[in-house]
C-alpha cells in the first residue's frame, strides 16, 4: 500500500496558501521560517554534518536539551531511590515488565481474602527499595554513598510474592526504555544499585528524545512546548521511576507530528501510522489522554482536495487511539480488587452519577478548582513536587511555592507570545476561530476527563469535591495548547534572542528545584 492510498491528492498548480514553495516543511527539514535553510553543499558533503546544522539551527531544541540534560541527570543521580512521585510502585512495576510480565499477576491474600496485585521478586530488591522509603520518614539525611550499596545479597534468598498494587495496570510501554535497562544490567550480573540508576537514566534518554523530535517537528509553538518539557516535575519524573515520563514525553511528541502535518496540510501512511500509535498508547498508559487524539482532526487539507476522504483520514487517529486504550483496559485492567485502594467507593455508582448527571458533575470540577485555587497541590504540583512522604523534621510544602508557580506561568505566557506573528493569508475566519478554539476545546477535554477518571477512582460516593488530582496529570493536557500558532500564524521574526530568556528562566526555575531538594533530603 502506498502512501498515495490515504494522502490527500496534492494539485501541482496550487500552493498552499501560507507557504512559499520553498519554504514547506517536510519532516526532513525545520518548518521553522526564521531558521536560515543549510545549503546542500558540495557533492559529498557529510549528511551528519547537515543534520547536525539543521538541529543545532533550532534554538527551542537545543535549549531543551542543553538542560534537560544536565538537569535530569543531577536529579537522576541525587534524588534518593524511592522519593521521585510515587517512585516505588512504578519502580516494581518496572522490575516486574524486565521479567516478562506484560499483563500484572494476582493473588488473593488469605488473611484479608482481597485479591492484590504484584508478582515473585527478591527479598533484596524490596529491601533497598523500602530501606529508602522508611528513611523519608525520619529526620535524617539521605547519603549518595548509600544508594550503591545494599544490605542483602541478591541471589540468596528465594524469590518471594510482593503486593505492587498501586502501578499494577500501566502498560509494558509505560516503562519500556527502564525495564529494557534493567534487563540488560541483570543479564549481565551487575549489582542491584546499578540496574536501579541504568534504568532511571534509560528513562531520561527516552523522555529527552521524545521531546526534542516533538519540538523540533512543530513548526511554531516551539517555546511552549520546551517550557512544558522543562517544568520541574516533568524533569523529575524523566529521571525517576514514574509513567508520568512516558506520557508527557508521547504528548510532546504527538503534538509536533501533529504540528508538522498541520504545515503541510497532508498525511502521509507513515504520518498516520506514527500518530495513532502515539495517541493510542498515551491513551493506554492514561484512558483520559486518548481524548487528546482528536487533535488530528485539526490538520487542515489542501484546497481541491476530497474532504470526505480528508476527514475520514484524520478520523483514523482518534479511533485507533480509542480502540487501543479501550483494548488495554480490557486486557491488563488490574487484578487488583477496588477494595485494595478504597473499600468506600461504589465505582459503578460514581460512573452512573457522571454518566447521569453530566451538569451536576461539571459543577463538581468547577467547585473543586475553585476551591482549590492556586494555592493548591494541583498547581503548584504541576511545577514541583518533591520527596515522598519527606515531613518530619522538613518543610512540610513538597510542592512548588506560588512564586514559582507565577514565574512558570509568566515563562510560559511569553514563549506562546513568541511565536504569534502575521496570520495566515486569506484565512477565513472560521477558520482562525477552529484554530484557536479547537486546540482549546480539546484541552478542556482532556481536564474534565482527568477529573472525571479521579473522581470515579478515589472520590466517595456523593463527594462534592474530585480528590487527589495531581497537577503532573494536567502537563500533556496542556501540550495542545502549542498547536494555536501553527493553525493561526504563517510566519514569525528571529526569536533566537526571546529563546534565550526563556531557557534561562526555564534553568533558573529547575535550579530552584535543585537546591529545595538538597534542603529536603541531605
Amino acid at each position: 500500500m502506498s502512501q498515495e492510498d490515504f494522502a490527500e491528492p496534492r494539485p501541482e498548480p496550487i500552493q498552499p496558501e501560507d507557504e512559499s514553495p520553498s519554504q514547506e516543511p517536510t519532516l526532513a527539514s525545520p518548518a521553522d521560517a526564521s531558521v536560515i535553510p543549510t545549503p546542500a553543499g558540495p557533492e559529498g558533503a557529510s549528511l551528519v554534518r547537515r543534520v547536525w546544522r539543521r538541529a543545532i539551527s533550532d534554538s527551542a531544541t537545543v535549549w531543551f536539551v542543553a538542560v534537560a540534560v544536565p538537569f535530569g541527570l543531577l536529579f537522576a543521580l541525587t534524588i534518593p531511590p524511592s522519593q521521585g512521585i510515587d517512585e516505588s510502585s512504578h519502580f516494581f512495576r518496572a522490575w516486574f515488565v524486565s521479567t516478562g510480565d506484560v499483563v500484572a499477576q494476582s493473588k488473593t491474600d488469605e488473611t484479608t481474602r482481597l485479591r492484590h496485585a504484584g508478582g515473585e521478586i527478591d527479598p533484596c530488591v524490596v529491601s533497598y527499595i523500602s530501606g529508602f522509603q522508611d528513611k523519608a520518614y525520619s529526620p535524617d539525611d539521605y547519603s549518595i554513598r548509600s544508594y550503591w550499596t545494599q544490605r542483602d545479597t541478591c541471589g540468596i534468598s528465594p524469590s518471594t510474592w510482593y503486593n505492587a498494587d498501586a502501578a499494577a495496570n500501566y502498560p509494558p510501554a509505560a516503562y519500556f526504555p527502564q525495564a529494557v535497562a534493567i534487563a540488560a544490567s541483570r543479564a549481565v550480573g551487575a549489582p542491584l544499585a546499578w540496574s536501579f540508576f541504568l534504568g532511571r537514566l534509560a528513562g531520561l534518554v527516552a523522555f529527552v528524545l521524545l521531546g526534542a523530535i516533538g519540538i523540533h517537528l512543530l513548526p511554531l509553538g516551539k517555546g511552549a512546548l520546551m517550557v512544558i518539557g522543562l517544568l520541574p516535575t516533568s524533569i523529575m519524573s524523566a529521571a525517576t521511576y514514574n509513567a508520568d515520563m512516558t506520557s508527557i514525553g508521547l504528548a510532546m511528541f504527538g503534538v509536533g507530528l501533529v504540528g508538522h502535518c498541520i504545515s503541510v496540510k497532508t498525511i502521509s501512511v507513515r504520518s498516520l501510522v506514527a500518530l495513532s500509535a502515539t495517541f493510542g498508547l498515551l491513551g493506554a498508559i492514561k484512558p483520559p489522554y486518548a481524548v487528546l487524539s482528536l487533535v488530528a482532526l485539526l490538520i487542515p487539507w489542501l484546497p481541491g482536495a476530497s474532504w470526505i476522504r480528508a476527514f475520514l483520514t484524520r478520523c483514523v487517529v482518534p479511533l485507533a487511539a480509542g480502540c487501543l486504550s479501550g483494548l488495554w483496559l480490557v486486557v491488563g485492567s488490574a487484578p487488583a480488587e477496588p477494595a485494595v485502594f478504597r473499600s468506600d467507593i461504589d465505582h459503578a455508582e460514581q460512573a452512573r452519577f457522571i454518566l447521569g448527571h453530566p451538569l451536576s458533575f461539571l459543577a463538581t470540577v468547577a467547585r473543586t478548582l475553585t476551591a482549590a485555587g492556586p494555592q493548591s497541590y494541583t498547581l503548584r504540583g504541576a511545577i514541583g513536587s518533591f520527596g515522598m512522604g519527606r515531613f518530619n523534621g522538613r518543610s512540610n510544602d513538597v510542592v512548588a511555592p506560588l512564586g514559582l508557580l507565577v514565574v512558570a506561568a509568566m515563562t510560559f505566557a511569553v514563549a506562546f507570545r513568541a511565536d504569534l506573528a502575521e496570520p495566515k493569508i486569506n484565512q477565513s475566519r472560521w477558520r482562525g476561530f477552529v484554530g484557536v478554539s479547537g486546540p482549546l476545546a480539546v484541552g478542556a477535554a482532556g481536564l474534565v476527563m482527568v477529573y472525571a477518571a479521579m473522581y470515579l477512582i478515589w472520590s466517595p460516593v456523593g463527594s462534592p469535591y474530585v480528590l487527589d488530582v495531581q497537577g503532573r496529570y494536567l502537563l500533556p493536557v496542556a501540550c495542545v495548547v502549542a498547536l494555536i500558532p501553527p493553525l493561526t500564524r504563517f510566519r514569525k521574526s528571529s526569536t533566537s534572542r526571546k529563546m534565550n530568556w526563556i531557557g534561562l528562566t526555564a534553568a533558573a526555575v529547575l535550579l530552584y528545584a535543585v537546591g529545595k531538594s538538597f534542603l529536603i533530603f541531605y
